[in-house]
């Protein structure tokens, strides 16, 4: 089975992955200017050129994106579908493939993958290659996924949990609510 089939073994569970849909270079500026005023739309820009990084990126996107359909997009527990459609969601994620064009390497001078941009009214708001939850964590603090590691290791947080993600997300979207967007000769 795939990471997005049911488990077979407990009828009761269903997975809360959730493939990014992908968004093409020619839909990109459209769709951000036409998404509502009230959603954040975070971009997540990957590469089929590297495979390993594509991946790892969009299975902990696919944790994010599962939990925000759970949390907003009512399911019918009979059907399982969604009642709700994504643009009626207040976060939207999307995942663009910089081997097919050139655009957003061009425009915002991104050189690695994965990189995430998120996008509220139609500006954009957050751009990094990892969810950071604090900027102003001390050295000797610990994140959970670097605790589980085999050494103790002193790092800054990484932003590698489903939790970051959602906890930048929300918090771009109260910065774009709040009129606080990069400036558009972001490069």
């Amino acid at each position: 089975g795939g990471r997005f089939e049911t488990c077979t073994r407990f009828t009761h569970y269903v997975t809360k992955k959730v493939r990014l849909p992908q968004v093409r270079a020619k839909d990109f500026d459209e769709l951000i200017r036409e998404a509502p005023k009230q959603q954040a739309i975070l971009v997540a820009c990957v590469s089929a050129a590297v495979p390993l990084e594509t991946s790892q990126a969009l299975a902990l996107l696919e944790d994010a994106h599962g939990e925000i359909w759970e949390q907003y997009g009512d399911r019918d527990p009979e059907t399982k579908r969604f009642r709700h459609k994504a643009e009626e969601l207040p976060y939207r994620m999307l995942s663009f493939d910089m081997a097919e064009s050139r655009l957003l390497t061009q425009r915002y001078n991104l050189r690695s993958v994965p990189m995430y941009l998120i996008f509220y009214g139609g500006r954009l708001v957050y751009l990094s290659n990892t969810f950071t939850q604090r900027y102003d964590k001390l050295i000797e603090d610990r994140h959970p996924v670097v605790d589980r590691m085999y050494e103790k290791v002193s790092k800054f947080a990484f932003g590698l949990t489903k939790d970051d993600v959602l906890y930048t997300f929300e918090q771009a979207r109260k910065d774009g609510a709040g009129g606080r967007f990069l400036g558009d000769d972001v490069r």
